[in-house]
């Protein structure tokens, strides 16, 4: 990437963790929607996505004090993408993106200064894998599909 991309990517990433929660309501149902009629067209997007929110996570989310926001936007994407989505765990590529945000909540709240703030951090991340967790078992053959190829099934232990 070029350094005009890398600054556009940040500051859209940045934009996106200072957003208000009806303006990422709005963004996440929207994507969400996107994503449910064209899966096969968003996900190597979304993947892109989640793989540069991996990567930045270190460099720029710490170092502007992101992080608590940061927490609550992967919350929300899980819940308001992920799992609105989760019919598509047929689809290797939705399991890879589904196991992606499952990490990056993780990633996040591993983190030694965000596990010192306060325990809010545990609850939103309790909530997300409870609410994800109900929502495999809820989708008809989801949790099948899931356990039955090793992806998934690192996945649901990461979810547990």
């Amino acid at each position: 990437l070029s350094d005009s991309q890398d600054r556009c990517r940040s500051a859209f990433l940045e934009r996106c963790l200072k957003a208000s929660s009806s303006e990422l309501d709005e963004f996440f149902n929207e994507l969400s929607q996107f994503l449910n009629n064209s899966c096969d067209d968003y996900l190597p997007k979304l993947q892109t996505f989640t793989s540069y929110l991996y990567d930045e996570y270190s460099r720029t989310i710490r170092r502007l004090y992101l992080t608590s926001h940061f927490i609550n936007f992967i919350s929300m994407l899980i819940t308001s993408v992920v799992i609105k989505n989760i019919g598509n765990s047929d689809n290797q590529k939705f399991v890879k993106f589904l196991d992606d945000c499952v990490k990056l909540l993780w990633r996040a709240q591993n983190d030694r200064a965000t596990f010192l703030i306060n325990n809010k951090r545990n609850n939103i991340l309790s909530r997300t894998m409870s609410r994800l967790f109900d929502a495999i078992l809820d989708a008809d053959g989801v949790f099948g599909v899931l356990v039955s190829e090793t992806l998934g099934r690192h996945c649901i232990k990461r979810v547990l």
